[in-house]
């Protein structure tokens, strides 16, 4: 297993090399190695969100949900699965934030949601700028992974929710 691990630091020193400062990458392997944790952790984190993206989407797109929450998810879960996204694939943030909205304006919103939505569209301006100025165990404070990651679990709950609410919507309709 330690060789696994030896490879991805080589290919990890390759694309740091390539890519520069760590400040522009927008996945949570390098919000971990940013935050002062090993390699091996953050491919142990990395691989653990992998995992999680994979459920929630195969998840998603196996109920009976509108499309703006399939694509939310669908979205949010490349972003998040990749180990080498930068700042600039950010901009597909778009198609997932406007389709929370209108499902919030819609269907309603749940608590902090706005908040959410409002970091979501902040995030790509603010990630280089707050990466400079957090110390945070050691290491520099990476937040659009982790508001990414809090989208997706977002979008997650609302069609858990709009699931529900269609069964009971099916449930209390006269036959």
């Amino acid at each position: 297993m330690d060789c696994l691990f030896q490879g991805h630091v080589h290919a990890h020193e390759v694309t740091r090399k390539w890519s520069g400062s760590l400040e522009y990458h927008a996945n949570l392997l390098c919000a971990t190695l940013s935050a002062g944790f090993e390699v091996k952790t953050a491919y142990w984190v990395q691989g653990v969100v992998m995992l999680i993206v994979v459920g929630g989407v195969v998840w998603v797109w196996m109920k009976q949900v509108n499309l703006a929450l399939r694509g939310s998810v669908l979205t949010l879960g490349v972003l998040l699965f990749t180990p080498y996204a930068f700042v600039y694939e950010l901009a597909l943030l778009a198609l997932p934030l406007c389709w929370l909205w209108e499902d919030g304006r819609a269907r309603g919103r749940l608590p902090g949601e706005l908040i959410l939505l409002l970091c979501g569209w902040l995030m790509p301006f603010t990630v280089p700028l707050i990466w400079g100025e957090v110390n945070f165990l050691q290491g520099k404070l990476q937040i659009g992974p982790w508001v990414l990651l809090a989208l997706f679990f977002l979008a997650l709950i609302k069609t858990k929710i709009g699931q529900k609410s269609t069964i009971n919507a099916l449930e209390s309709e006269p036959a």
